[in-house]
């Protein structure tokens, strides 16, 4: 389902999205996982994700990659089974976008969260959310380190 603050985020691949044109002004497009491109923007799928829009009220999108690398051997099923109850939770929580986690082949104590918020107060109230204070800097964060990247989508040039 489409959120109110990010209205081309959705969950379903068959549902509406909307996107900015090369008119600044939004429209909805079918979307069955990839963008109806049109007219000028048909190489920017994108675009609307960016800073620099113009006019528009889309907030900006708050990105984040987080390596978290767990201390001690042993705390590696501890630390992912309680990533996996963050994941749930955090997916719930208004202003969501994306929440992943990834758990790396080479070094089994190196685990990859990858979180997309629609603005910085959404990020801001994740992190006085259950999820945060209740599992990961309780249960989590005394296993691991951390090495957080807050991070700009790159956008595609027109070709």
């Amino acid at each position: 389902m489409a959120n109110a603050y990010a209205p081309w985020a959705t969950n379903h691949a068959n549902l509406a999205c909307e996107i900015t044109t090369s008119k600044n002004r939004l429209e909805k497009l079918p979307h069955r996982g990839k963008f109806l491109k049109s007219g000028r923007d048909r190489h920017r799928p994108f675009r609307h994700l960016t800073r620099d829009f113009g006019h528009s009220t889309i907030p900006q999108m708050i990105y984040l990659n987080l390596w978290i690398t767990v201390a001690l051997p042993e705390d590696v099923p501890v630390v992912a089974g309680h990533l996996a109850r963050c994941i749930t939770l955090s997916r719930q929580e208004t202003g969501c976008v994306k929440y992943e986690v990834y758990h790396s082949q080479r070094d089994r104590q190196q685990f990859l969260i990858i979180e997309h918020w629609t603005s910085q107060e959404d990020w801001d109230r994740h992190r006085t959310g259950r999820a945060f204070l209740e599992i990961y800097q309780p249960e989590i964060m005394p296993r691991v380190t951390r090495t957080p990247h807050v991070c700009d989508q790159l956008v595609p040039f027109p070709v």
